[in-house]
């Protein structure tokens, strides 16, 4: 009989172990204490203020930094410098618990913070990222409170002046502050082995199928396991597919990636016209999480000169959005983390029958993509990177780009929204190109990428032209000049647009150097 217990009670721990399969995501959004120290100073025991996260630090109330008070002047340090927040660290601080819950994985996750984030759990480092503009992951299991009591979390964001010009920094010289801050969503994922990390969604509009590659950690156990997969409508929640595979896993790496295609007969193509998504929800007996995609293509034919979507010629019109540029606008609150806000921002852009953003020298909120999927929006996803013309000087090496670019792409590659990478903004360098070529086939849907004003590091890959007609224009009012308009007629800038010389197809990168290509600026006129 005690045997028959001792069974019973080892099977409910079983069952109530492998029930929590299903992974848990605690949000840590909110409000988070905060205080202010100087960069020699190790964790603090006071907190003044409090500041909401998603946020920046200038949301503090009490504040923390006063307000420049002073003129500003563009291309200070040529974008190298800010009026404020520098040679400071900030401290967020709030607790948490977790009340009886088994897991081989309990990982935090930030979206997105800026600049060189470091997290304390409990006392104990555990660990930083320099990155700014990609997601950072925390391993926090060996920190956690065993007992289930309340854990304390602290995070610490510096300043730009103190990050290592080795790593990028968000070059903008027309910005004046640089406010650090944890600006998008903040959770503790927590689940079993196998452990689902990432996903690749993979549309195939012609064969109608989805193939989908996802990256499974099995905390070098060589059993076999299955892995349950279903795909439903977004908004009806209806299933149009599922089915289970049985996987086997090597025990020599604790990390294999699975590869395979779902039949979609009847799918309905994802564009701005009709923003149709669907969601694939992967499970294994120990972890489950879903990815939202849409059924589309997108490319570009290099001998028409057109892009295609879903195979048809497709003109893009729309606008940018500078998102680090609206982190200094005085009015800006709470704005940019505001969803019905930034919903009724881009259905404003839907209004003026606009079908494409460029999200420039920026990466904002995840959310903001979520919506652009949501509403039908195609996003030109440029990287944070603006040297204004030739760079003479960049210690930020080709490797480092291609660490930060892949981090970038594994965040958003089942993003129907995004259709462009966009490498950087403006600037001509050698070093680019060569980090977009390491990356590009890691995008499975092998989208055509952007590389500024310098050289397209594909024959495939899309030109950036930007024709200020109205520069020499601001420049004579910038003097106190009245500036003269052709024919007294302002329309007859868009007469003869300006087109980019696309020589560099049939050049030889010798050739090129000797070259001015890009006469965007002043030159047209």
């Amino acid at each position: 009989m005690n045997k028959i217990k001792s069974s019973l009670a080892l099977m409910l721990i079983l069952i109530a172990s492998n029930c929590f399969a299903q992974r848990t995501e605690i949000s840590l959004n909110g409000s988070w204490q905060i205080t202010k120290t100087d960069i020699s100073a190790g964790l603090p025991s006071n907190y003044s203020s409090t500041v909401p996260v998603p946020g920046l630090i200038d949301m503090a109330k009490p504040v923390l930094d006063e307000p420049y008070k002073g003129t500003f002047v563009k291309n200070l340090g040529n974008g190298n410098s800010s009026y404020m927040y520098n040679n400071s660290v900030y401290w967020y601080r709030r607790t948490f618990s977790l009340q009886n819950i088994p897991a081989g994985i309990i990982q935090l996750k930030l979206n997105k913070s800026m600049f060189h984030t470091r997290v304390f759990v409990n006392g104990k480092f555990a660990g930083e990222n320099f990155y700014c503009f990609t997601p950072s992951y925390f391993d926090i299991k060996p920190f956690i409170k065993s007992s289930g009591g309340e854990n304390e979390l602290v995070i610490s964001v510096g300043c730009r002046n103190n990050l290592p010009d080795t790593i990028c920094r968000g070059d903008d010289f027309e910005k004046v502050l640089f406010a650090p801050g944890i600006y998008d969503d903040v959770k503790i994922i927590v689940s079993g082995f196998p452990h689902i990390k990432n996903i690749q969604t993979v549309p195939d509009i012609q064969n109608k199928q989805l193939r989908v590659v996802t990256e499974i950690d099995n905390n070098l156990n060589n059993k076999p396991f299955d892995l349950n997969y279903t795909i439903r409508e977004r908004n009806s929640g209806k299933v149009v597919s599922k089915g289970i595979l049985r996987q086997n896993l090597s025990g020599e790496k604790n990390q294999s990636t699975l590869d395979f295609k779902i039949s979609l007969p009847d799918c309905i193509l994802w564009s701005p016209e009709n923003p149709f998504l669907y969601s694939l929800e992967l499970s294994t007996n120990g972890d489950r999480t879903s990815a939202i995609f849409g059924m589309r293509s997108f490319k570009s034919d290099k001998e028409k000169g057109v892009v295609l979507l879903n195979d048809k010629t497709y003109y893009l019109r729309g606008t940018n959005v500078c998102i680090f540029r609206f982190f200094e606008d005085s009015e800006r609150g709470n704005l940019p983390w505001d969803q019905k806000w930034v919903a009724r921002l881009h259905s404003r852009f839907k209004e003026l029958k606009w079908n494409g953003i460029r999200y420039c020298i920026g990466f904002p909120p995840e959310r903001w993509y979520e919506i652009a999927d949501s509403l039908g929006l195609l996003i030109q996803d440029e990287f944070p990177i603006w040297k204004g013309g030739e760079v003479k000087s960049n210690p930020v090496t080709s490797d480092q780009l291609t660490a930060e670019y892949r981090e970038w792409m594994r965040e958003r590659w089942n993003h129907a929204c995004v259709v462009i990478w966009d490498a950087e903004n403006e600037s001509v360098s050698d070093k680019f190109a060569p980090a977009i070529n390491k990356v590009r086939k890691l995008d499975l849907s092998d989208r055509p990428w952007e590389n500024g004003w310098s050289r397209p590091a594909g024959d495939n890959d899309v030109i950036e032209a930007h024709p200020y007609r109205f520069y020499p224009y601001y420049e004579a009012l910038s003097r106190n000049k009245k500036p003269v308009i052709e024919d007294n007629n302002v329309l007859s800038l868009f007469y003869k647009p300006m087109i980019p010389d696309n020589s560099w197809l049939t050049h030889s990168k010798a050739a090129d150097k000797n070259e001015k290509k890009y006469q965007i600026g002043r030159a047209h006129v």
